[in-house]
């Protein structure tokens, strides 16, 4: 398109092309012995020039001028007629150019709507394309920190504080079911207070029991408001509830089920990236959970549902090097039932086994849950660690042990005695293989001089 000029201004160029256009036919008119005709066309170029740059207003003055130039000189002739001919397509010209620079405005103004247009759909499809190459990102970041452990509470853990980071909340909790009371009750949970396993929710009722129940996800824009569902147990006010069922292998094996308190938090993209992750966490809780039943089977004895002897040499060993690390002192009981061959002998080795797994519940019951350990060390002998414990506590403690079990009937009606040996580190050993031989040593001698008696080691 020719660049605009100023309303009431020639450009430079055109300005030395109107005053030399302008000069032509005068000087031709007075030095030059041409044609009229000739002539004519030479004064028609200044009125073309006119009429183009400033309009068909402009153009038809300037001819004026010239016609009334033509009639002062009689020896231009019909030279009017020309300027008529060169005035008419100048005219056009202009008009033309006019039309032409309306289209294009319109076209640009076309133009521009339609980049609007375009630059909108372009940052529509940027913002999902974005969304999805992060949510692509979150799935993959949530199944490698998954896959990195298969420690059951690590796994559980791991999985509600990453979904953080995927899709913010303000609580979260886990829940699993209890296949025998047909409930279901939080394992993990964040952003509540005192929600713990205790906490229980009935099949079909609630939001969490009516996704367990049909296996269908159920997304709550404001819970106040939906009549469906009883008011939240947790005291807290959340208005937006998003909850997904985590299956495996066809079954229902929990509810996984994310809170906010503003109203519509969540949206369908949050309940598709979830719904994967369901999936996936569903997949991770169980196989966490079967290799922590071989775990727990690889170290508990069988019989007693007490830890065996490996993982008794291995608990020992971790605590004598704590304990020789921070000064500390450690005890260790070592107990072997009196006459046990004579139960298995009168009675059978099934009365023998029950005989051993009462006692093993009677021991377990009388030391420090999740400090102490109890173990099965081989055939009627036993043994319990007592961290952080002097001689002096660690004989009380045996006495305990040693009066309880003479006391209790075991299989219904039969009696047992148990002799103890104990031994403390540093007093007794200095290292934990020296610990167990004081212990074992300790117990003989508790035997050997009568049955039913406690021992420390010299």
């Amino acid at each position: 398109m020719r660049p605009q000029r100023g309303k009431n201004q020639l450009g430079i160029f055109h300005s030395l092309a109107f005053v030399v256009s302008c000069l032509l036919p005068l000087l031709s008119f007075r030095y030059s012995s041409l044609p009229s005709e000739a002539i004519a066309l030479l004064c028609s170029i200044p009125l073309f020039i006119v009429t183009y740059e400033f309009g068909l207003l402009w153009g038809a003055a300037a001819g004026c001028a010239l016609a009334v130039g033509a009639s002062l000189f009689p020896g231009l002739g019909g030279s009017g007629i020309y300027f008529l001919m060169i005035l008419l397509p100048a005219a056009y010209v202009r008009w033309r150019q006019r039309l032409l620079e309306a289209d294009c405005s319109l076209v640009k103004q076309h133009l521009e709507e339609n980049i609007t247009v375009y630059n909108k759909k372009i940052a529509e499809l940027q913002g999902i394309v974005d969304r999805e190459a992060f949510n692509a990102t979150a799935i993959y970041e949530f199944t490698s920190i998954l896959g990195s452990t298969l420690h059951y509470q690590e796994t559980l853990n791991l999985m509600v504080d990453t979904i953080l980071r995927i899709v913010p909340y303000d609580a979260c909790c886990l829940f699993l079911l209890d296949d025998e009371a047909d409930e279901l009750y939080i394992e993990v949970a964040r952003g509540l207070s005192g929600a713990g396993k205790e906490t229980r929710c009935k099949m079909g009722l609630g939001v969490v029991g009516l996704v367990a129940q049909t296996g269908q996800s159920i997304l709550v824009k404001d819970y106040e408001r939906d009549t469906r569902f009883q008011p939240l147990q947790f005291g807290h006010k959340f208005a937006s509830v998003l909850s997904l069922p985590l299956i495996t292998k066809g079954k229902i094996i929990g509810v996984l089920e994310v809170l906010k308190e503003e109203p519509s938090a969540f949206d369908n993209n949050d309940l598709r990236i979830l719904t994967i992750i369901a999936n996936q966490a569903a997949f991770s809780i169980r196989n966490a959970n079967l290799y922590s039943q071989v775990m727990q089977q690889a170290i508990t004895d069988p019989v007693t549902g007490l830890a065996n002897h490996r993982y008794f040499k291995e608990v020992l060993a971790k605590e004598f090097q704590r304990a020789t690390r921070y000064g500390r002192e450690l005890s260790l009981l070592l107990l072997d039932l009196d006459h046990f061959k004579e139960i298995n002998d009168a009675h059978g080795h099934q009365i023998g086994d029950r005989v051993l797994t009462e006692f093993s519940r009677q021991l377990t019951a009388m030391i420090r849950d999740n400090v102490d350990l109890a173990a099965r060390y081989g055939g009627e002998e036993f043994c319990v660690i007592l961290p952080e414990t002097g001689l002096g506590e660690a004989l009380k403690i045996a006495e305990r042990i040693r009066r309880r079990v003479a006391e209790k009937h075991f299989a219904d009606c039969l009696k047992l005695t148990v002799s103890i040996g104990v031994a403390t580190f540093p007093q007794h050993a200095e290292t934990s293989e020296q610990l167990i031989k004081a212990a074992d040593l300790a117990c003989y001698q508790a035997k050997h001089r009568g049955r039913n008696l406690i021992m420390p080691a010299e």
